[in-house]
C-alpha cells in the first residue's frame, strides 16, 4: 500500500501536546501577521509531518494566501524577491513602465 503524504497524515498523525502547542503557536501567529516563524527540533521530531498538517490547515481557510518554498537556495537577494512576487502575483514596478 502506497500512500502521499497528505493520506498519510490523515491516517496517521499522533498530535502530541508538544505538537499541537507549536501548530496552535504557528496559526496564531498567522491570524495576528506576525511575520517569519521558525520551528525547530532534532531529525525525526515531526518537523516536515508538522508542516504538512500546517499545510492542511490552511488549505481549508478561504482568508490566507500562501506558499511553500521548497528550496530556499537563491544566488542573491533579488532572486528570492523576484520569486515571491512571482508566486504571489506581485507586478515589479519597472514592469508597470
Amino acid at each position: 500500500m502506497s500512500l502521499s503524504p497528505p493520506a498519510l497524515i490523515r491516517n496517521f498523525f499522533y498530535l502530541s501536546k508538544e505538537h499541537e502547542t507549536a501548530l496552535t503557536n504557528i496559526l496564531i501567529e498567522l491570524r495576528l501577521k506576525r511575520g517569519l516563524s521558525v520551528i525547530l527540533g532534532d531529525v525525526g521530531t515531526g518537523k516536515t509531518t508538522l508542516s504538512r498538517k500546517l499545510i492542511q490547515e490552511l488549505k481549508l481557510r478561504e482568508d490566507l494566501i500562501f506558499h511553500i518554498i521548497l528550496d530556499p537556495t537563491f544566488e542573491n537577494e533579488l532572486l528570492f524577491l523576484t520569486s515571491l512576487a512571482r508566486n504571489f502575483d506581485i507586478i515589479h514596478g519597472r514592469e508597470n513602465s
